[in-house]
């Protein structure tokens, strides 16, 4: 992914920081790595000759005031209680599956157990019959 080129339809819509993280989709344990990649996407922008160039060295000049901001650390939390969420609900599925086949796997050995009591039990009237 061109995250320059994310970050000039980013800026050129007026969006800032967490609007490039969204469009980049960044899970919470790669936000140092969306950060280094929004810093050098700000780096390259600025260096360039466009209308996008002083907006971005502005807030590479503010760089550090605005990526430590409240706007920010609230995404950033937001995404980690959405990721933890989405695990909870995973291992909330996983563990009900393991529950639904501990169950039939007690269901089985129920049927097995009384499928041999029940022949166990017709061997010895057969035997008893035979003797007769």
């Amino acid at each position: 992914v061109d995250c320059s080129k994310v970050l000039r339809s980013t800026l050129a819509r007026g969006f800032g920081f967490v609007k490039f993280f969204k469009s980049l989709e960044y899970r919470f344990s790669q936000r140092d790595q969306a950060e280094r990649d929004l810093k050098r996407s700000l780096e390259v922008v600025a260096s360039e000759n466009g209308e996008l160039s002083s907006k971005a060295q502005e807030m590479l000049r503010k760089f550090d005031p605005m990526i430590n901001s409240s706007y920010v650390e609230r995404y950033w939390t937001s995404t980690r209680v959405n990721e933890e969420r989405e695990k909870t609900r995973s291992e909330e599925i996983i563990s009900n599956e393991k529950e639904e086949q501990h169950f039939f796997n007690l269901k089985s050995n129920i049927a097995m157990e009384h499928d041999v009591a029940r022949n166990s039990f017709r061997t010895q009237i057969l035997e008893r019959l035979n003797k007769k």
